[in-house]
Parts: C-alpha cells; structure tokens; sequence
C-alpha cells in the first residue's frame, strides 16, 4: 500500500491538521485527518515526525497494512525537515517530496480547447488536426496562439489562487501519493529507477526520493576522526570544482549498482560535483561479461573461452556507447569534462583506451569487485589466461588498480553457522545474532536465479538446516 501524508498549519499556530491518503496503487481507498495542537502555540518539528510517525503505525496496526511508499508534501516537509528520515528509519517507508498546491482553484485549471476550421480541437501537443490552411507544412498548421493561451492561463490561475482558501490536507495527501504511485514498479514494488540525459544515473528518482534530511544523519555512523575526514576532503572537492563520473555497467541489481546509489546520495549532500554513467544494456555482451567472470573465478566449464567474436562485439558495444552518449562535446568524457574518472568492474575496460585517447591527462581509476583467480592466469594458454590478457591490455592504461576482496555466499553461511554454534553455547535465542543476505537480480547478470536457488537448497543440506530460519 502506498500513503500520501499532507499538513495545514493553522493561522495562529495553536494546531496542525494532518492530512492521509491511502491508496492500493490503483485507487485511493481510504482518507483520515488528523489534529495536532501545540501549547502556547507554538509549533515542534520533532513533535509533528512523531505525531505522524505514531498516527502511521496505528493505522498500519489496525488495518494490518504494510506503506511501500509515501508523498509527502513539501509545505509538511517545512514544517518538521526529519519527518522524512524518519519514514524511511522507523517505518521502512520509501517517502517522496512533491510540491503540491495548498490552495483550491479559483478559475478553471485548463484554458478553454481552441477549435479549428472544421471544429476539431487543436492540441497543445503539436498533434494536430490536418487542415488546408494557408501557410500550413504538410497538411498541419502550429497553432502559437494555443501555447500562449495556455501560459497566459496558467498565469492568471496563479494570480487568483494567492488568495484562494486552504485545500484540506488529505485532498493534498491525495495528490502527493497519486504522484508516489507513479515511482514504483509493478515488480515488488521497488522505485523505478531514473536514467536522464547521456545515461546519467539519477539516484532517489533525480532527488524525489529523501530516506535521510541532512549530512549529519550520517554522522552517528562512525567514528569522530573518520566523520572529520570525510567533511575535510569534501570540502577540498568543492574548493577545487571537481568534478567526478562513475562508469559501470548496470544501475541496479550488483554490489557496485547498491554501492553507488549510496554513494552518490552522500556526495550531493556534501556538496561534491558527481555523477555516474551507465551503458546501453545488450544482452549479448552481459552473456559474455558473465562468462568472463565465471572463468577468472574458476567456476566456468574448462572448455568455456573468450573467442574473438565475442571480443569484437564487446568492444563494439563500448565503443558505441562511449561516442554516442560520453565523448561527444559536453560529455563526461570530453575537453572540459570530468576531472576525475572511475570505472567498475571487467564489463567497462574499454572504456579505459578511448578515455586516454580523447584526454590523455585526466585520472582514472579502476576497480575490481570480484575475485580474480591468480593462481589460472599465470598458466599460459588457460581459460583465466585469455580473458585477464584481454582485460589487462585495457586496465593497464588506467593510473591506479583497486582490487576488494571477495567472499561467496557458501563461504559467508558456512561462517555464520560455525558462529552461531559458539554463542548458542554462550547466549540465549534472543541475544544470538542473524544473518541477512540481500540481493537483487542484475540485468548484467543472467545467472543471478541460478545462485540463488543453489543458495536456497544448501539451506536445506543437514548441516545448515537448523540455522535456515536464522
């Protein structure tokens, strides 16, 4: 379920009428004001958050509801600013701002449909009805006059609404958690993601989404020195204007994918110019990418390669992308571009060549997030050989190679397992810890539901059995 959550402040400040919408992502079902007064009239951020906060949980309680989402107005974001971490924190509740209007309308919201010759209306759109009208382009006529009509009412419509009366708050729920709804996929419900232009990631829907209000909501943490650093180098960054683009090959689903959502939420909140690129997806070459990963683990069937076909077409994918959408002129990758540069994992090393070539002096870096078996690529004419020859012909033009170690989900159970047997010994059922393993299924990676229901039947072998539920 998904809820809309709106607030009038009263003229004289004695209380706040708090305003919910719920809706089913089809229709809204229900609506529900609420009042809360302050002594001496006057009004208590935190108090409003708990307000809202208690008045959710209550209704979630009684109805047995669990909220995916919420609109949350922008005037009731003024009025308590952690209302929406708090959401996120307490309630599990993805919440999204939108400006919504606190006023009703005093003149129609839309200006009146001009008609044609023949009696059809001409639309705003530039669709229009073919006509034989003189000074006219291939049958169809601009109608300038339409687009200024409907500014000109628009305009009107903000100037009589100044003084219009309140819009009751859970009228402005409704409007925020019809907005809401549009954000989530019909797929579990999970944010739709947003890729803007020259497929620039937009992490929390372009900045719609808000699970945290401020910077310091990170400051509990960690520790004292590590929370000065941070605020030390970032404040270097945004004396230097620099400028920062991460490249990997999907937006969701991977470790890199969770990583850089984060990350990038915690640098615009800093203040730090960056931004993260993504390719267009082709199904061939993630095949590949995947095949390559599997071999320098040394998982892969003996006899799986890296063939030259395959090694063309994965270059002409990159290329492809590079030239239409980064190193064209404004691009990430351009003259007077990135400052820095950061490139993810084996499906974007070749990105690595044709960044020198276009800007020879910019730094890049190169990360590897999964495990590299060193031991295979130093036997020659192996599997792991081919491909980290292929792969390291590209890196090697990067500046500096990070490599994070990597541990397998067999290896992280069986870890928790051999723990949780200590301290049952140790500590009663309430106080032992559990383990979560999240995960959501990559589009660069086709075996995701293959690990995963080899992960759901070693929960079942004897060993792990006990602790499945854990």
């Amino acid at each position: 379920m998904y809820i809309g959550i709106a607030g009038n402040l009263a003229a004289d400040k004695s209380y706040i009428e708090i305003g919910l919408s719920i809706h089913d992502a089809t229709y809204s079902i229900d609506f529900s004001i609420k009042h809360l007064r302050f002594p001496n009239n006057e009004p208590n951020a935190d108090e409003i958050a708990r307000f809202v906060i208690e008045t959710i949980k209550d209704f979630s309680k009684e109805h047995l509801v669990k909220f995916v989402g919420a609109g949350v107005t922008s005037r009731l974001v003024e009025y308590s600013p952690n209302v929406c971490g708090r959401l996120w924190r307490e309630l599990d509740i993805v919440p999204l701002v939108f400006h919504v209007r606190s006023t009703q309308r005093l003149l129609p919201g839309r200006p009146t449909a001009k008609l044609d010759a023949e009696g059809f209306p001409i639309r705003s759109t530039g669709i229009l009805t073919p006509q034989a009208a003189e000074g006219t382009q291939q049958g169809y006529a601009v109608p300038p006059s339409n687009l200024l009509s409907v500014a000109a009412g628009s305009a009107q419509t903000q100037a009589a609404d100044a003084s219009a009366p309140v819009r009751p708050a859970d009228e402005q729920a409704d409007s925020a958690v019809r907005k809401a709804v549009l954000y989530f996929g019909p797929s579990g419900h999970n944010p739709r993601l947003s890729i803007g232009f020259r497929n620039e990631v937009e992490p929390d829907a372009a900045g719609r989404i808000r699970i945290v209000d401020t910077i310091e909501d990170y400051r509990s943490s960690v520790r004292e020195p590590t929370w000065n650093a941070v605020l030390h180098y970032a404040k270097i960054l945004r004396e230097k204007k620099t400028k920062i683009a991460f490249f990997s090959s999907t937006p969701q689903g991977g470790g890199v994918a969770l990583m850089r959502h984060a990350l990038i939420r915690v640098m615009h909140l800093l203040g730090v110019d960056a931004k993260w690129y993504i390719p267009s997806p082709s199904p061939a070459v993630f095949r590949t990418t995947k095949n390559n990963h599997n071999i320098l683990q040394g998982v892969a069937d003996p006899s799986l390669r890296l063939t030259q076909a395959q090694q063309d077409q994965f270059t002409q994918w990159i290329t492809y992308n590079a030239q239409r959408y980064w190193l064209s002129e404004g691009g990430p990758l351009a003259p007077g571009g990135a400052d820095v540069i950061f490139i993810d994992d084996p499906q974007m090393p070749g990105l690595i060549p044709l960044i020198r070539k276009a800007r020879g002096d910019v730094p890049i870096i190169y990360r590897s997030h999964i495990e590299v078996r060193s031991d295979l690529i130093h036997i020659a004419g192996s599997p792991q050989s081919e491909v980290w020859d292929y792969l390291w012909s590209r890196i090697q033009e990067a500046d500096l190679f990070i490599s994070h170690p990597v541990d397998k989900i067999p290896v992280v159970i069986d870890s928790f397992v051999k723990l949780r047997r200590k301290l049952d010994l140790k500590l009663p059922a309430s106080q032992t810890p559990q383990l979560l393993i999240c995960g959501h299924g990559a589009i660069d990676d086709p075996d995701a539901s293959i690990i995963y229901s080899e992960v759901l039947a070693l929960l079942e072998t004897e060993e792990y059995a006990p602790y499945a539920s854990e």
